[in-house]
């Protein structure tokens, strides 16, 4: 069952599904959550004509459902599908622990393949104290990772689908094996994070980062998941322009380097070592988050655009520089970003 805080039980499970509209006996994974916000959501149509001073009837308009995770960065097949759910391809290895899971984007010529890689649509059951919520049809529109020294990897995704269904709210006890509170997953420290920086040329991780964010939206068109005859989602949202972006503090200016970090001067003018795009296949920028032993995840970006560095100094505080990025495709590697995971799950 879920964890018992009192009286109340609280937990989240994640099945991916067969298809939208098709739950399927997908495997449930137990995620070790901070929080959630999932609710559904819709329009309420007043209807009023000159004949009244005031509205006189009303029609509830579209129906779907929206919400948030955040939870620690862990080797959980639960954070893994997360991630799966931002990159569509999955290739998974292994014969024992670890299994190596490679996630990508889709090809550039997916639109014409006979079998397209598809997004994966998840059933998210949680319970909250004396009710199981089953929600069913979710996608990931937006996943974002942060860190900063003496913290905690979190990482949050935003997930948006059809509308809550009622007759699916049951009592707790109505689930049984699927949340077990005796799980328990191992998450990152930043301690045990390592960032490179060309990473093709340069084997050396930077020793100067103190924080990182990194988000990744897929800027899903809820509006276009629907058609007349129904009031709620009949098909996944469809995901528009790509998006990738950053921000990485470093614990001072940097005039010189050895690893590659990006350097003040080489950015405030906007000249060419403010793209990075180190080519053959190499990333950019390299994110290497370790939970235990051989249980990490690896996140690459292939190229990407500095912004002008922020910079300032007190007589309170030292002098810092904080550099925003954009991820690019890179024409080179023919994608964005390459998420590896290794963990102890065969299959996600």
């Amino acid at each position: 069952m879920g964890f018992a805080i009192g009286t109340a039980n609280r937990g989240i499970v994640m099945r991916k599904q067969t298809s939208f509209g098709t739950v399927g006996s997908g495997t449930q994974f137990f995620g070790l959550i901070d929080d959630e916000s999932f609710q559904t959501t819709y329009d309420i149509n007043a209807r009023a004509d000159m004949t009244r001073y005031g509205a006189h009837t009303t029609k509830t308009g579209k129906r779907y459902a929206e919400g948030s995770i955040n939870m620690a960065l862990d080797d959980s097949p639960f954070a893994a599908l997360l991630f799966n759910g931002i990159f569509q391809k999955i290739t998974t290895s292994g014969s024992g622990d670890p299994y190596t899971h490679i996630m990508e984007e889709t090809d550039h010529d997916d639109g014409v393949k006979s079998t397209p890689d598809a997004f994966p649509v998840f059933q998210c059951i949680i319970l909250r104290d004396e009710k199981q919520h089953t929600y069913s049809d979710m996608s990931i529109n937006r996943l974002s990772i942060s860190a900063s020294v003496g913290e905690y990897v979190m990482l949050s995704a935003d997930f948006v689908g059809k509308a809550e269904d009622s007759s699916a709210l049951t009592d707790i006890a109505a689930e049984s094996g699927a949340f077990d509170p005796t799980i328990n997953f191992e998450p990152v420290h930043f301690q045990s994070g390592e960032i490179f920086f060309r990473s093709g040329s340069n084997t050396t991780k930077s020793s100067t980062v103190t924080s990182f964010s990194l988000e990744f939206n897929l800027n899903r068109d809820v509006d276009a998941s629907f058609a007349l005859g129904d009031d709620t989602c009949v098909r996944e949202a469809p995901p528009q322009l790509r998006e990738v972006s950053g921000t990485v503090e470093f614990q001072k200016v940097l005039h010189s380097t050895s690893v590659e970090e990006p350097l003040y001067g080489n950015l405030v003018d906007a000249g060419s070592d403010s793209v990075y795009n180190p080519g053959s296949s190499n990333p950019a920028i390299k994110l290497v988050l370790t939970s235990t032993t051989n249980h990490d995840t690896i996140i690459e970006l292939f190229k990407c655009q500095w912004e002008s560095p922020q910079s300032n100094v007190s007589g309170r505080d030292n002098q810092t520089m904080s550099l925003n990025f954009t991820g690019l495709y890179d024409v080179t590697a023919d994608k964005m970003a390459k998420v590896t995971i290794r963990n102890a799950t065969s299959s996600l």
